[in-house]
This record gives structure tokens, sequence and C-alpha cells, in this order.
């Protein structure tokens, strides 16, 4: 199959194969979102794309589209709340993200990262 895959590639290009690959993420998060009993849609990286341009959800940057997986800058769907918590996979509750910035946010909310490291500088610090 992998053979059958490189030589597809590079009879017709890689459009295909990138619209491959994003059917088989949003199908893994499906079934996490499924399993955990989530609300489930379909979402896709080029509708976040679509919706939100190229920027990182959770740092700001842009996102270089040329970077493949597993670059560490690639794209990837960072779910708002993460399905770990109860999030639903909806459209709703996902943003686009850098491969690093979504693995060092793993499954916590956004708000929680700032809400404990503005009261650990205030509990520090003397009245």
């Amino acid at each position: 199959m992998r053979e059958y895959r490189r030589r597809y590639a590079e009879k017709h290009g890689r459009a295909l194969e990138r619209q491959f690959a994003e059917a088989r993420t949003d199908g893994r998060h499906r079934r996490r979102a499924l399993l955990k009993g989530a609300h489930v849609e379909s979402v896709r990286i080029s509708d976040l794309v679509a919706r939100d341009g190229w920027s990182c959800g959770i740092c700001g940057d842009l996102i270089d589209d040329s970077l493949e997986w597993p670059h560490l800058m690639s794209k990837t769907v960072d779910h708002i709340v993460p399905i770990a918590r109860g999030g639903a996979h909806s459209l709703a509750n996902c943003q686009l993200a850098h491969l690093t910035c979504n693995s060092r946010k793993q499954h916590v909310v956004i708000e929680e990262v700032d809400h404990a490291g503005s009261s650990s500088e205030s509990a520090g610090s003397p009245s």
C-alpha cells in the first residue's frame, strides 16, 4: 500500500495525499470524542484555515503551510476544551495550532494556564 501511495503521489501530486491525511486525522479525533461521549462533527484543517487563517490559536504566530508533520512547527488541530476534559470535536471547539504549542498545552484549558500563572505570581509577592 505504501508503494502504491508513493507512486500515486508522484503521478498526481501531493494534493490528494494531504486530503487523505486530513481525513485520517479527523477520523482519529472523531473516534476519541465518540469514546468519551462528546459531540462529534467533521473538522478539517482546511475548515480551520478558512475560518481563522494561518495563525496559531495558542501562541498567535503564523503557521507555515509547507511544513509537514512531524516538524515541530507544523499545523495541528487543537481542541480548546480538550476531548480528555469532555470537549467536543466540533468546529466551535477547535483551532489551528503549531505541533509544539499543542503538545505543550496537552489536556489543559488555556484559561487555567493563565490563571495558574497569575495566582502563583501573586502568591509569591510580598504584601
